[in-house]
């Protein structure tokens, strides 16, 4: 079945808070300022919590305490307040309560907030501006399988079984079973969630990060990423198997063969940190 024919003809699919719908469409507007994204979070007191906790948490580390929305925004930057709404935002999603869907939601969860961490320390050797959209897509990354899972329970329990037995990658198991792939999927209610094109084009190329035209260093982060979560067993991916990285993609983020288990440390350590608060929202 073609991925947009999914996500358009099943009412019954995750629901992103309208909340997070409205700061990305607001995002569209070059012109937005604090302000207006302070007063959009503050409408939930749920989100503005979150968002203080974290932005007052070790993950970040601040030298003082931040009190307010437009506060956070100014010390933290507009770009990391929004990505992390919308972390906050999706992580929810992680958490609802699905029956039978043959997948450990749970697992998934602590696998994507793995890879979201992973791909913000590599992108941060090459570009520290770019860590926030690193760990936005990152926590993305996967959003189709929970789609695929909740839309088509029995055939992913096919694709689980298929993946045991095959030496195939995901994608091409998916694409077998029903016909699109996570990616794909995921790609597709990204845009039904006017999500920006940098988050769409990760989605879309998590797996194959030199088809990227928009954000080839994020998508390459997070390509790299999504394998140390899986070596570190961060989580529980739907499928464990840590995929051959080109050497390319290291040289690509200016990363050398002798700094790699110093990084992979520094990841650990960010994921422990992070865990501290993601786990308790």
């Amino acid at each position: 079945m073609d991925e947009n024919r999914i996500i358009n003809n099943i009412d019954d699919l995750p629901v992103l808070p309208e909340i997070i719908l409205k700061i990305n469409e607001v995002l569209q507007n070059s012109e937005v300022n604090v302000d207006e994204i302070a007063e959009i979070i503050e409408k939930d007191s749920s989100l503005s919590t979150k968002v203080l906790r974290l932005a007052n948490s070790s993950y970040y580390g601040l030298a003082s305490q931040v009190d307010s929305i437009s506060r956070a925004i100014i010390v933290l930057g507009f770009n990391t307040i929004c990505n992390v709404a919308t972390s906050v935002g999706v992580s929810a999603i992680f958490k609802e309560q699905y029956k039978n869907i043959g997948i450990d939601l749970a697992g998934l969860w602590l696998h994507t907030l793995g890879c979201a961490v992973a791909s913000k320390v590599i992108i941060s050797v090459k570009n520290a501006n770019d860590a926030e959209k690193a760990f936005v897509c990152g926590i993305l990354h996967d959003i189709g399988k929970i789609i695929i899972a909740k839309v088509f329970p029995t055939e992913q329990r096919k694709i689980f079984d298929a993946l045991i037995k095959s030496k195939k990658t995901i994608c091409e198991v998916e694409e077998e079973i029903i016909g699109t792939n996570h990616a794909k999927v995921g790609f597709a209610i990204g845009k039904k969630w006017k999500f920006p094109d940098y988050i769409l084009d990760v989605i879309r190329f998590h797996h194959n990060p030199s088809l990227s035209t928009v954000a080839p260093d994020v998508a390459s982060a997070v390509h790299l990423g999504n394998a140390i979560s899986k070596a570190l067993s961060l989580g529980v991916s739907t499928d464990s198997r840590v995929s051959i990285i080109n050497p390319f993609l290291w040289e690509q983020l200016y990363i050398k063969e002798e700094t790699i288990p110093l990084l992979i440390k520094d990841v650990q350590n960010e994921f422990d940190l992070a865990m501290e608060f993601w786990m308790e929202i």
